[in-house]
């Protein structure tokens, strides 16, 4: 199966395409276009890596090689950049892991009328909250 995705990573203004493809629903390849030098960075190390097993990367048991990649390529500001979240789920769509749906991330300075307060968050708060653990390093046991 192939999966497309297309990123309009925000206020940098940079669009990124990926097409990630799998020929048996687990090992999946990445072809990474972007605007931005540093995805396209990350594009050429994910493909100089080969095969990535989709089942393995979302697996608690072992570091994902997509988002040690991540971290090991995108630095400083580039460290929130909403394209490797766009590209983890065209992973899971092209394994077959997960079904296509757009994503969506809303950003507003201040709290606005869809926020909630610390004691009762909304789910922008709840969301935030789930990103940031997401993209913590994983500790092996």
């Amino acid at each position: 199966m192939t999966s497309t995705v297309e990123i309009d990573a925000g206020i940098c203004g940079f669009k990124t395409t990926a097409v990630v493809a799998s020929e048996d629903g687990q090992a999946v390849s990445f072809e990474v276009q972007s605007d931005c030098e540093k995805i396209r960075d990350l594009g050429e190390q994910l493909r100089s890596k080969g095969a990535i097993d989709a089942y393995q990367e979302i697996s608690t048991a072992k570091e994902s090689v997509l988002m040690t990649t991540v971290r090991a390529t995108l630095k400083g500001c580039c460290a929130g950049c909403a394209v490797p979240a766009g590209l983890f789920k065209a992973m899971q769509v092209a394994a077959g892991l997960a079904l296509p749906k757009d994503v969506t991330i809303r950003l507003a300075k201040g709290a606005g009328p869809s926020c909630g307060s610390e004691a009762k968050p909304c789910i922008c708060v709840k969301a935030t909250r789930a990103i940031g653990r997401w993209l913590r390093p994983r500790r092996s046991t």
